[in-house]
């Protein structure tokens, strides 16, 4: 209910205020890259060195610094709201627009891909919805410390925090979630 309000409050957000929302979060990834390791170190301390799948899990500077990267490249996309898809006059001089609209709160579900959080976010901010999130117990704590930084970059571009919510990472959360209404 949180996150579906806050979303009501992003339909009224600037396309200039969501750039710099994003942008902001962008900073505070290279700027807190040491909280965001110091999570993922715990995460990958539960795991088997020897598992191939480490590697999807596994944050370092330089990854973090492509995440932040790829999150400008989203600030800077067209912004989707409002834009017009067709246009046309009817026989009776009608004239009818579909427009693009955001659609209120996306549900996500999946893996131990601590990169995905943040593009995610990334992407339903950029498209003023909001966003429920519900990564693996895998990166956890990784998932957490981005939060963090997500909710930082919303509360300094005035939006609420609300916006977009980590849901618990056990595995009874998705039937909840995909039964939500």
């Amino acid at each position: 209910i949180k996150a579906h309000r806050a979303a009501v409050g992003l339909r009224s957000a600037s396309g200039r205020q969501m750039q710099e929302v994003l942008r902001t979060l962008a900073g505070l990834l290279e700027t807190s890259a040491g909280s965001l390791l110091r999570a993922n170190a715990k995460d990958l301390a539960r795991r088997d060195p020897a598992d191939p799948r480490r590697d999807r899990l596994l944050l370092n500077r330089e990854r973090i610094l492509a995440i932040a990267a790829s999150i400008r490249k989203v600030s800077r996309l067209p912004d989707p709201s409002g834009r017009v898809l067709e246009r046309r006059v009817l026989a009776n001089g009608l004239r009818v627009e579909k427009r693009a609209v955001p659609l209120g709160v996306v549900g996500a579900i999946y893996e131990s891909r601590p990169n995905v959080t943040l593009d995610i976010a990334a992407l339903c901010l950029r498209s003023r919805n909001g966003c429920l999130l519900k990564g693996s117990q895998e990166a956890a704590e990784t998932n957490k410390a981005a939060m963090v930084l997500i909710r930082k970059a919303l509360k300094a571009g005035g939006l609420s925090p609300d916006c977009v919510v980590l849901l618990p990472p056990e595995r009874e959360v998705v039937q909840e979630l995909l039964t939500a209404t």
